[in-house]
């Protein structure tokens, strides 16, 4: 499941009912929480302007490269090295366990 769906489902209803609302106004979309889980479960790429403010929103739980990982690099080329080692400090938790 995508971190994004992930976010989503963590929330009650009402707080998601907001956090969708909050997700329209600063987009200026007739997204809703149905069209979002649709577009991601159907592997479509979400606008740049709605990625944006989703991790804006979630406080970047959810990031840009998250919602767009096969080409925020291109959208966003800015922001490379933030997200760059954002990732790679997401991946090198590993746990080790003495034998």
């Amino acid at each position: 499941m995508s971190r994004a769906l992930q976010f989503i489902n963590s929330m009650a209803f009402e707080r998601r009912a907001i956090f969708f609302e909050q997700l329209r106004q600063h987009t200026q979309t007739k997204i809703t929480e149905n069209s979002f889980r649709r577009q991601i479960s159907g592997g479509q790429v979400l606008s740049a302007i709605v990625c944006a403010c989703f991790e804006t929103l979630s406080d970047g739980v959810v990031t840009r490269p998250d919602m767009r990982p096969n080409d925020w690099e291109l959208a966003w080329p800015e922001l490379r090295k933030k997200y760059h080692q954002l990732l790679q400090q997401r991946t090198s938790k590993v746990v080790c366990h003495d034998a």
